[in-house]
């Protein structure tokens, strides 16, 4: 195969650059001197060849690249028909350079040299038959084909990471496990509940928790990494069902002294004339959407001084003084400090609903059991039992 690619490369450079392109170009593919090439893998090549003199400099170099890989990888498939090529090193290395886009730092990263590095992407694109990355004077980036094998390759290893996890777990004595990804729809106080009782109800079914955001617990859900979900958004789309399990007031969090505080129910109005401290939605997708229509609801201009990542840091900004924060009733219970105050709204609080999801297909019984736990489980708090209905 050597002899192959080098007389290939050989003629193509002399054919491209120093004579002009004719049919006899051919024949630089004699049936004696590799194995044969499919016939649409010719007409490809051909085409190309006729092709080549008419481009550009720069884009003659990415040709011939690729006639030189069209070419080779039928007869290196050939040599592969006993012996499969894909490893899980080839795949290690793609995504090491797919997320550094440097031969050096993603060599660097897997503890080995430049060298076997490029080995392992070269045999990688002629297994696949296509160009993965452009590698130019300029750097290193993904071409369409790699772009699209990159998603592919990391399912490789959450499957790899999951059966692991499976074997792991099977060996400690658990006969079922439950995947369960939290958004930013679970409360703390709940899901303490939920955990306590499926290990006092059926300890040999472990629970795996998965923090992610809502994009990824979507995905995920869909491609079986997940089994059931705890969101804020019902907007799940096609093939997964949303139950909407519990709903708390939303409620307002000042910091002491704040004028507003001499009210023990604060009107909405009041409040908007402030500026406001409210979540990412990037972080909080589901519950950002919902504060967000409560808004947009009351028809007012509303100042939103900053979006945060996180309660804390919520807490930390209406402290400072920064503006007043909405959040709901059991996030803000958690809150222990004497420089942050909260008030419930006046009239009938708004609510903030939170959802299970899971696929449409038929459960299996310890994952059924679980969801009914959801839906059964009771928390002995005003704010969680508000409008459960």
């Amino acid at each position: 195969m050597r002899c192959y690619v080098y007389a290939l490369e050989q003629d193509f450079w002399n054919s491209s650059l120093q004579r002009p392109f004719n049919a006899p170009a051919i024949k630089i593919y004699p049936a004696c001197y590799c194995p044969p090439i499919c016939p649409s893998r010719m007409d490809w090549i051909c085409l190309s060849i006729f092709n080549l003199k008419r481009k550009a400099p720069s884009h003659r170099r990415q040709t011939i690249h690729q006639i030189r890989l069209c070419a080779a990888v039928s007869a290196h498939r050939c040599s592969l028909a006993k012996e499969p090529l894909l490893e899980l090193r080839h795949l290690r290395g793609f995504i090491a350079l797919a997320e550094e886009l440097h031969f050096a730092r993603a060599a660097e990263r897997l503890h080995i040299e430049q060298s076997p590095l490029s080995r392992t992407i070269k045999e990688l694109e002629l297994e696949f038959g296509a160009q993965l990355f452009d590698r130019s004077s300029r750097g290193t980036r993904l071409t369409w084909p790699g772009e699209v094998l990159v998603n592919d390759v990391r399912r490789i290893f959450q499957a790899v990471e999951q059966a692991r996890s499976n074997v792991q777990a099977a060996v400690a004595g658990y006969r079922g496990t439950v995947r369960v990804a939290l958004s930013d729809g679970v409360l703390p106080q709940r899901l303490s509940a939920i955990l306590a009782r499926c290990r006092e109800q059926e300890p040999e079914v472990e629970i795996r928790l998965y923090e992610v955001s809502l994009s990824q617990q979507l995905r995920g859900l869909r491609e079986d990494c997940f089994d059931v979900g705890f969101a804020r958004s019902c907007a799940v789309g096609r093939g997964l069902i949303a139950t909407p399990v519990w709903r708390t007031p939303l409620t307002v969090a000042m910091p002491a002294r704040h004028p507003l505080l001499a009210l023990k129910h604060v009107p909405m109005l009041e409040v908007l004339r402030y500026p406001l401290v409210l979540f990412d939605p990037k972080t909080h997708t589901g519950l950002s959407e919902q504060i967000e229509q409560l808004l947009r609801d009351t028809q007012v201009n509303v100042s939103v001084v900053e979006r945060v990542s996180s309660p804390e840091v919520m807490l930390s900004l209406v402290a400072a003084g920064y503006g007043i924060g909405l959040a709901c009733e059991a996030q803000m219970a958690l809150c222990q400090s004497q420089e942050i105050i909260t008030r419930p709204l006046a009239g009938e609080p708004p609510l903030l609903t939170s959802y299970l999801l899971h696929g449409e297909a038929i459960l299996s019984e310890h994952l059924q059991r679980f969801v009914n736990r959801v839906t059964e489980c009771d928390i002995a708090s005003d704010g969680l039992k508000r409008g459960a209905a």
